[in-house]
């Protein structure tokens, strides 16, 4: 028997959140939901704050850590839905992958991306900026990736991409 205490904005999640804890392996953790933008959230497990799904539409989508394993098998042309934890900068995306029109319609309201590719990250930048120039910005420290904004920065999104900065 599980024990799931889950908790959102002072309520007990639904058991979508219990689902997800036990289909990730999570077993007798507090997991929590966290709003990353409107109608997006991100549910982590709050005993070793790892974040273990991305909802975005209502439908969930389970993460892994970025890592260079992962990335190295990844090919170009393809993107994933990805959050970052905020104490570590060690960035998260999803299992599977999405099309360039989920990826540019969750970078319009505030859910990031990750593509190999900084043609592919330029690309869905631009069009969630409707086809205005997107913003390209150099990772701020080592361990975190470059990225590109949407037009003027609008929102909290990017579309990183490639590999994470080394010095």
């Amino acid at each position: 028997m599980f024990i799931i205490n889950a908790i959102a904005s002072s309520t007990l999640v639904t058991a979508t959140v219990a689902a997800a804890a036990v289909t990730t392996g999570v077993v007798a953790s507090a997991i929590i939901v966290e709003p990353i933008a409107e109608g997006i959230e991100q549910i982590i497990d709050k005993t070793t704050g790892t974040i273990l799904e991305i909802v975005y539409n209502g439908i969930r989508y389970a993460v892994k850590k970025l890592t260079d394993s992962v990335r190295y098998e990844m090919q170009n042309g393809l993107y994933w839905l990805a959050t970052a934890d905020k104490e570590t900068g060690k960035m998260y995306i999803s299992t599977t992958v999405v099309t360039i029109s989920i990826a540019s319609s969750a970078m319009k309201v505030g859910l990031s991306c990750y593509t190999p590719s900084f043609a592919d990250a330029y690309n869905v930048a631009k069009n969630a900026s409707d086809g205005l120039q997107p913003v390209h910005n150099e990772a701020h420290e080592v361990g975190y990736f470059n990225y590109y904004h949407r037009v003027n920065k609008k929102g909290v999104a990017h579309a990183f991409y490639g590999s994470p900065r080394e010095i």
